[in-house]
């Protein structure tokens, strides 16, 4: 899981809202199988960054990323 988790990270960082998003979801599904705190807090450190890059955009994104931000949290 952690390799697919490794794969997916790169996604984060596209200019496409939805890629973002769905990368976001996969990486939160797999990462009940991530075995130690300190690889699951270098994972979520990751997806912050490209969720907050959201907010810059129409007011449909930033509502979409303030729910799943909510979601997380």
């Amino acid at each position: 899981m952690e390799e697919a988790i490794q794969r997916v990270i790169p996604n984060l960082a596209h200019s496409n809202c939805a890629v973002v998003l769905s990368s976001t979801k996969v990486v939160l599904k797999y990462l009940d199988y991530v075995q130690g705190m300190d690889k699951i807090r270098s994972i979520c450190r990751k997806l912050a960054p490209p969720l907050i890059s959201l907010m810059g955009g129409d007011p449909e994104i930033q509502y979409i990323a303030i729910r799943n931000i909510n979601l997380i949290i």
